[in-house]
């Protein structure tokens, strides 16, 4: 069975600034990786989990090595604003 890698420990990124539209991603995963026709950049399909293999096979061909895996940012609040302080009225 193929292992998966859950959303939540890591997931696949594209540095679209170094990123050459060669599309070779998307010949090695078309399920993960696309070609947003809107912006013109490569994208990541999101998902709850990505299947290790697939996605490591498109970063051992990416020509410009712009393919990695990311940890998600915890985001955490440590202020709450009220809405007077949030629309600068209070």
């Amino acid at each position: 069975m193929e292992q998966q890698r859950e959303s939540g420990d890591t997931f696949p990124v594209i540095d679209t600034g170094k990123c050459s539209l060669c599309q070779g991603c998307v010949a090695v995963a078309p399920d993960i990786f696309f070609l947003d026709e809107n912006t013109g950049r490569m994208s990541v399909v999101n998902h709850d989990s990505y299947p290790e293999s697939m996605v490591e096979e498109a970063i051992r061909n990416c020509p410009k090595d712009c393919i990695s895996w990311e940890q998600p940012i915890a985001v955490t609040r440590t202020t709450d604003f009220t809405e007077e302080e949030i629309l600068g009225i209070g």
